[in-house]
């Protein structure tokens, strides 16, 4: 194409979270480690959503267990 516009890629964002996701293998993994991979990134996420979310006028309170 003569006037094909040439697109970027975008860059991945990085996190500790998205790192520890991109590193599990489900195949490797038995039913228990599948499961606190789960709720460890579940508090990650929980965690995250409270810190962005400090100062505005509904601040969620959440509990990880």
């Amino acid at each position: 194409m003569l006037f094909a516009q040439i697109v970027p890629t975008p860059e991945r964002a990085s996190s500790p979270m998205l790192d520890r996701l991109a590193g599990i293998d489900p195949d490797e993994l038995s039913p228990k480690q599948a499961l606190e991979a789960l709720y460890e990134l579940r508090r990650w996420n929980t965690v995250g959503y409270a810190l962005r979310t400090i100062g505005s006028k509904s601040v969620r309170t959440a509990h990880p267990t």
